[in-house]
């Protein structure tokens, strides 16, 4: 396999820990909303009235609604994680991003000022941040979320940039 045109064109998709933890934070949230609501009817005599719906006893169209509406939200986090990559090829990043329809952004590296790694807790632990990059004459930083490994890409794109812009 050509090294050279491995390390020129650079390709990642999001971080499986990134999918993880909103799937994980997802299921509480519904966890949650179902033990409230088993709860309210449990609690007998009290009944709760919310916008003409009784909550009162066991309302198993209510889970099942929410059971719906989880797996709804799961896929489309599931497609939108699937369906976001960043690549660096030659002397551009590449953020290709999109289910229906597809959105890619080309930004030259040597319009790239300064780019940082930000990880919380979990992403440490799942190996996965976010990049901050400051793009020049651009007044608001772009986010690129869920970047496996986001040290070594901010490192990937300073070496490239510094390259390109020694050869040029």
């Amino acid at each position: 396999m050509d090294t050279n045109n491995l390390q020129n064109n650079m390709a990642q998709k999001q971080s499986n820990g990134y999918l993880n933890v909103q799937l994980v934070g997802l299921q509480f949230m519904f966890l949650a909303l179902y033990i409230l609501v088993v709860v309210l009817s449990l609690e007998g005599g009290n009944s709760l009235n919310i916008a003409g719906v009784k909550i009162g006893e066991f309302d198993i169209a209510f889970i099942l609604a929410g059971i719906v509406t989880q797996f709804v939200f799961s896929m489309y986090l599931f497609i939108r994680w699937n369906r976001t990559s960043y690549r660096i090829e030659n002397n551009h990043l590449i953020v290709t991003s999109g289910f229906m329809t597809t959105e890619s952004r080309s930004i030259n590296l040597n319009d790239l000022i300064a780019p940082y790694a930000r990880q919380s807790l979990l992403g440490k632990y799942f190996g996965y941040g976010t990049v901050e990059l400051a793009i020049r004459f651009s007044d608001s930083p772009m986010y690129l979320q869920g970047v496996h490994n986001p040290n070594g890409f901010v490192k990937t794109i300073r070496q490239r940039a510094n390259a390109n812009s020694t050869l040029a």
